[in-house]
């Protein structure tokens, strides 16, 4: 069973419907996943761990859960990276995936087989923002389809022009990553 970790809001549920109909298993089959900090020791190895820039992950964990102020956030954020990134055998970001990077993609798809470039490419076009969304929405209130609106990409753009200084002063580490 590979271990994937991941906090929440990185692009976790995308990955994983990634990941299941690209090996057509169910994910619980093949797969540890978690967003719970510290439920694998820090001396444990991770296989997957999914990142995102913080920006983007304080803004959507905020908007998602309004009773958590971003300062909080941003230490739970940290502390999850600190704890597990030292760890991980392989890194995949949001970016790598939205990019479709295919170095990194590959990496993490070829622990589950053999690697099809093709096969990945056709699972990607059908999962998308909405396939995810309707996929997850039944068991999270905060997936919907205001996620799609212009609203909600407009309100994300104003909170990175008023902090994406602030919070990247505050992931400086990861530049040793």
């Amino acid at each position: 069973m590979k271990k994937f970790i991941s906090y929440p809001r990185t692009g976790t549920h995308w990955l994983v419907n990634l990941i299941e109909l690209y090996t057509d298993k169910n994910r619980y089959d093949i797969m540890d996943y978690t967003h719970d900090d510290k439920l694998i020791s820090k001396h444990e190895d991770v296989d997957v761990y999914l990142f995102r820039e913080p920006v983007y992950v304080i803004y959507s964990y905020h908007k998602a859960n309004k009773t958590l102020d971003i300062k909080t956030i941003i230490e739970e954020y940290k502390n999850h990276l600190n704890w597990y990134l030292p760890n991980s055998k392989i890194i995949l970001t949001y970016e790598d995936i939205s990019k479709k990077n295919y170095v990194n993609i590959e990496k993490v798809f070829s622990i589950f087989g053999d690697w099809d470039k093709n096969k990945f490419d056709e699972i990607y076009e059908k999962v998308d923002k909405k396939y995810t969304i309707n996929y997850v929405k039944g068991n999270l209130s905060f997936y919907n389809e205001h996620l799609l609106s212009d609203n909600y990409k407009k309100e994300k753009e104003e909170f990175i022009l008023k902090y994406s200084e602030s919070i990247n002063k505050e992931f400086s580490f990861l530049n040793k990553f």
